[in-house]
């Protein structure tokens, strides 16, 4: 059994090649942005549970509700400025946002399990760190729009069938 396990890895049944292909960068990509983007929403949920004074899920909520709000008023202008701008920028500026708000929310988090609860400080935290995880929402949507959707077509070039074959593993549940 573990000679046939050995004959798997080692034959050319595992190519290494299609991860140094365009296509395999973009989904691995795709996959690590996704996957770090739920961990992060998903701990900022235990985090809001965690400080609340009654352990109930309003601030998390809160956080769910500010966040779809925000990405519904201002992806189109967050669109508007992909357009503008050249694509590397973008991608520069928004993944240095996205981490810088990564960072200070997790200092605002500290800073409010620091305080004692119920004081206008510690509200005014909280609404610092939803506004925060706001801010990388936004950031990582920017993100995702002019890597993915953006650099899919230059990868397809003209072949339709190919931009139709990149674009479905994308668009699944993203």
């Amino acid at each position: 059994m573990i000679t046939n396990l050995v004959f798997v890895f080692t034959s050319e049944y595992f190519n290494l090649g299609f991860f140094t292909q365009p296509k395999g960068l973009l989904y691995i990509s795709h996959t690590l942005q996704a996957w770090g983007d739920r961990m992060w929403a998903f701990s900022i949920g235990l985090y809001l549970v965690f400080i609340s004074t009654d352990n109930n899920l309003r601030l998390t909520a809160i956080n769910a509700m500010s966040g779809a709000l925000s990405m519904f008023f201002f992806c189109s202008p967050i669109g508007y400025w992909i357009d503008l701008m050249s694509r590397l920028c973008v991608i520069r500026c928004s993944i240095f946002i996205q981490n810088a708000a990564a960072v200070v929310s997790c200092f605002l988090l500290l800073i409010c399990m620091s305080t004692t609860n119920g004081s206008f400080f510690f509200y005014f935290v909280i609404f610092c760190v939803i506004l925060s995880s706001c801010i990388g929402r936004l950031a990582s949507a920017a993100n995702k729009i002019s890597l993915e959707k953006d650099w899919i077509v230059v990868i397809s070039g003209t072949n339709r069938n190919k931009l139709a074959g990149l674009c479905f593993p994308l668009t699944n549940k993203s």
